[in-house]
């Protein structure tokens, strides 16, 4: 498959670079401006994006989704950030609190349960599963703590697309660096930063364009 690259523009779009690559490799004649892809995934200036929005835009506009990841909606609804801190531990979770709008986080995470329900599979996902959806046609986009890839300390959450696996190694599209298209990921090193910091963090978004 045909996967475009594109850069995070700014440090703060990255998953939206993801969408846009993922968008135009099934769909080449879907051309989207970030300024419409902030617009679709209700990004917040400044702000960390939550997939929820983008996730309910794909399924309504010609993609198959899946998502596998452990995030458990309804304890992140009832307590946001005693839960957030919770699963992540604090580094991770106070990142995602003080970098969030938690308010319109779980207002957009209620109005997603219902279809959240229909394409999530709570648990964590593994490689095996990665490779698996690779095989059945999917393109994958997924979280990660950056500076582990870039042999940097501490924590950078970073969306990346996946586009195919050799044996143990992910060839990834890393909109965060100049040199990211095609880059080949051992799983070891993935898996670092995929289960950061521990495997509960693990999460995949899967999406295929439905015929």
């Amino acid at each position: 498959m045909n996967v475009p690259f594109y850069r995070n523009p700014d440090d703060s779009h990255c998953f939206q670079a993801s969408l846009k690559m993922t968008i135009e490799a099934f769909y080449p004649d879907k051309i989207m401006s970030f300024l419409e892809l902030d617009g679709i995934t209700c990004k917040d200036p400044d702000l960390y994006t939550w997939p929820f929005a983008g996730m309910e835009w794909m399924l309504k506009n010609g993609f198959e989704v899946l998502i596998i990841e452990n995030f458990d909606m309804i304890k992140f609804i009832s307590d946001p950030t005693n839960y957030l801190i919770e699963f992540y531990g604090y580094e991770v979770g106070s990142d995602q609190i003080s970098n969030s709008d938690i308010s319109s986080v779980v207002k957009w995470a209620k109005k997603s349960m219902d279809f959240m329900a229909r394409i999530k599979e709570e648990r964590i996902p593994t490689f095996e599963d990665i490779c698996s959806l690779l095989k059945r046609g999917y393109l994958l986009i997924v979280n990660i703590n950056a500076n582990v890839i870039w042999g940097n300390q501490g924590y950078c959450g970073h969306f990346i697309v996946i586009k195919d696996f050799e044996d143990d190694i992910l060839i990834i599209n890393d909109s965060g660096d100049f040199h990211g298209e095609n880059q080949r990921i051992q799983r070891s090193k993935f898996e670092e930063a995929w289960y950061y910091p521990d495997s509960n963090a693990g999460n995949c978004y899967a999406f295929k364009r439905r015929d």
